[in-house]
C-alpha cells in the first residue's frame, strides 16, 4: 500500500496542529505481507507539485500507479493531468495523453475496470459539484480520455466459472452417473426374500386305545 500526497498533520502542542502538503517524492509504504512500514523516495519531477483529494488506481501491469486530478496548494489549483508512478523503479513520469481532457476536479471517485480508469463526479475550482463521468483508457498508447466505456468481451465459460467450473461440472456428472448405475443394478428399494427351507412333515403318532386289564 502506497500513500501518495495528501496532508501531513503535526501536533505542535496540546492545542495547535500544523498541516502541510506531503511531498510527492517521499511517501510511506506498507507491506501487507510482512506488516512492516517503510519509506520510499521517487525520482522524476511532478510538475504540478503536491496535491490532495486526487485519484490513484493500480495499472493493469500491477506495478504502475496512475494518478489524476486533485487540489494543489492554492484553492484555485485544480488539476486534470495524469501522472504515473512506476513502483519497480520508484520513478514518476508524465505520459502523453490523447483525447479531450475533462474539466479539472478534485474529490472525485475513480476505479479501474478492464484497463479503463473511470473517474466519477468531483468538484471544480468554484466548489461546484460535477455530475459527469470521464474515462481514461490506459489500454492504448498513448492513454486517451474518452466518455465511452468498453466492457470486457464475454467469455462463454464465465457463466460456469471458467475452466475450473467445467471440470467441476464434469466431475459432478460422472458421480451422478455412477450412482445411477449402482442404483439400477442393485435396486436397493426392492425387498429381497430369502427362500424358505422345505418343511418336512411331522412323524405320524399312532393313536392307540387304552388297554384295560382286570384287577385280580
Amino acid at each position: 500500500m502506497v500513500i501518495i500526497g495528501g496532508l501531513v498533520m503535526t501536533q505542535q502542542n496540546a492545542t495547535y496542529v500544523t498541516r502541510d502538503f506531503a511531498s510527492m517524492s517521499n511517501f510511506p509504504v506498507y507491506d501487507t505481507n510482512t506488516g512492516v512500514w517503510s519509506s520510499r523516495s521517487a525520482t522524476g519531477t511532478v510538475s504540478t507539485g503536491p496535491r490532495l483529494l486526487h485519484n490513484a488506481v493500480l495499472g493493469t501491469d500491477d506495478t504502475s500507479i496512475i494518478v489524476c486530478c486533485g487540489l494543489g496548494q492554492k484553492s484555485t489549483d485544480i488539476f486534470n493531468d495524469v501522472l504515473v508512478l512506476d513502483t519497480r523503479t520508484w520513478s514518476w513520469t508524465l505520459p502523453t495523453v490523447a483525447g479531450t481532457f475533462p474539466p479539472p476536479r478534485d474529490d472525485a471517485t475513480a476505479v479501474m475496470v478492464n484497463g479503463q480508469m473511470i473517474v466519477l463526479f468531483g468538484e471544480d475550482a468554484e466548489g461546484v459539484v460535477l455530475n459527469d463521468t470521464v474515462i481514461l483508457d490506459t489500454r492504448t498508447t498513448p492513454f486517451r480520455w474518452t466518455t465511452t466505456f468498453e466492457p470486457a468481451k464475454n467469455d462463454p465459460l464465465a457463466v460456469v466459472g471458467g475452466v475450473g467450473g467445467i471440470v467441476g461440472i464434469v466431475c459432478g456428472v460422472l458421480v451422478i452417473a455412477a450412482v445411477a448405475i449402482f442404483l439400477l443394478i442393485r435396486k436397493p428399494w426392492v425387498k429381497r426374500h430369502k427362500p424358505n427351507p422345505e418343511i418336512s412333515p411331522a412323524p405320524a403318532v399312532a393313536n392307540h386305545d387304552p388297554v384295560w386289564f382286570p384287577t385280580p
